[in-house]
């Protein structure tokens, strides 16, 4: 063998040593914005990133895990890497960093970095969102990291996850209150429609009874037309007791200040009740439709019917809207409307006594008790029904509220504020299925809900 030939068979020979060297070296130290994916990770393979740097995911943005049939992205509207030596390729370059070897690969995205291994991939669903620590991968199908913080469980919040609990029973509204002022009525009863995550408005029912019976329950009430419909409309319903007439003793203004105690409970705890603070509804039927017509011609104005020792002082028992079946309104007329003198004792006991009483307490109750005299521009949406051949309240109790709202604010009617379905031929009646639909659509509009 000639000295040239050798001499070029050593240059060959050299040149494929420095070739193997240099792939070796390219193979275990990638090039900057390469990482090394370990296939035994300690979280069982699923492509732990090497500690030399850590992803950071931004508040701003949400990191989506997607699985696909040939490849595992991660990608993110501003994804990090720190690293103590190294940087992630700049995106807006269209560069990508790609390291392969016969174990691992990493491949750059144009705004965040996969890591997979020829073993094992990082994969979730695309309903995942993803925070990356310097050791593992860390999925929760409704987790969101804060960008000042790593992926861990003292930092990561969870959201979503719905609604545990949509009912509740026998609720005390005034568990504060002293004994002189405590009943075993003063509960409520509460039930969110089945689905949506609120806050959803809310329509409170309270029942009738001539003032001296009925049933505050849900289970006794909601089979009733408006608050069987109420739910699937988005609305969610409830019922309170409020005090009786009994033993000859007076129920008025108690009764009053029972009901706004439940509505201001109920307001208090909206968060908790999923319930939209300013979406209030009352409703009610014959004495329930008296305490629903003052209850809403108080709300607006300044008066004395807001007990604090019955709870949640300074919250508000304003309504933002009423709904009344064959309710009471000014207990002086009824029996010049109505012909009978029954209800010197069924209107009069409540308020102390009888109607025909000619005593300061009852004149001063009469005057107080009258919606009439509560009546303001800032009077709430009312919509009234009312049988006209009502036997028990004559139906004029209804026209005449409807006739003093119309005069304070004369455009009540037209603007959607105000609505008297006079219905025709009809007896002493509860809420029912035949006009359910109008109210809730009068409800929507004078709340603003946009269906």
């Amino acid at each position: 063998m000639s000295a040239q030939k050798l001499k070029k068979g050593l240059v060959c020979f050299l040149f494929l040593s420095i070739l193997f060297a240099l792939v070796t070296c390219s193979t275990n130290n990638p090039e900057p914005g390469g990482q090394v994916v370990s296939s035994s990770s300690s979280n069982g393979g699923n492509g732990a990133i090497s500690s030399s740097s850590e992803a950071v995911i931004s508040s701003s943005s949400e990191a989506e895990i997607i699985s696909s049939s040939s490849e595992d992205e991660i990608s993110s509207d501003s994804a990090e890497e720190d690293s103590s030596s190294s940087e992630v390729a700049d995106s807006s370059s269209s560069e990508e960093a790609v390291a392969t070897s016969s174990s691992s690969e990493v491949a750059g995205s144009s705004s965040s970095v996969a890591a997979t291994s020829s073993s094992s991939r990082a994969a979730a669903s695309s309903s995942s969102r993803a925070a990356a620590s310097s050791s593992s991968r860390a999925t929760s199908s409704n987790s969101v990291v804060s960008s000042s913080s790593r992926a861990n469980s003292s930092s990561s919040v969870a959201t979503g996850g719905g609604i545990t609990k949509r009912s509740w029973t026998s609720v005390d509204y005034a568990s504060t209150a002293p004994a002189a002022n405590k009943h075993d009525r003063q509960r409520l009863d509460l039930k969110l429609p089945d689905t949506g995550n609120g806050p959803f408005p809310l329509i409170l029912y309270v029942h009738g009874g001539a003032f001296t019976m009925g049933n505050w329950d849900l289970s006794s009430n909601q089979r009733n037309g408006l608050l069987s419909a109420a739910p699937n409309k988005g609305y969610a319903i409830a019922s309170a007791g409020y005090l009786l007439y009994k033993n000859n003793k007076a129920s008025f203004p108690q009764m009053v200040e029972d009901i706004l105690a439940a509505i201001r409970h109920l307001r208090a705890n909206a968060a908790e009740y999923h319930l939209d603070p300013n979406k209030f509804v009352i409703s009610g039927f014959s004495a329930g439709g008296y305490l629903t017509n003052i209850v809403c011609a108080l709300s607006g104005t300044t008066h004395t019917y807001d007990i604090t020792t019955l709870g949640n002082a300074g919250v508000s028992s304003d309504v933002q809207a009423a709904v009344s079946s064959a309710g009471l309104t000014d207990f002086s007329k009824l029996v010049e409307q109505s012909g009978s003198t029954m209800h010197n004792t069924m209107a009069g006991g409540p308020l102390g006594g009888n109607l025909t009483d000619n005593t300061q307490l009852m004149k001063d109750n009469l005057y107080k008790q009258n919606p009439l005299n509560w009546v303001s521009t800032n009077t709430p949406a009312l919509y009234l029904r009312h049988g006209t051949k009502d036997g028990t309240v004559p139906y004029q109790q209804s026209q005449i509220l409807f006739d003093k709202i119309k005069t304070i604010s004369p455009n009540a009617e037209t603007a959607g504020k105000l609505k008297f379905n006079k219905r025709d031929g009809k007896d002493h009646e509860d809420f029912d299925s035949s006009d359910a639909a109008a109210i809730l659509d009068f409800l929507d509009k004078a709340l603003g809900i946009q269906r």
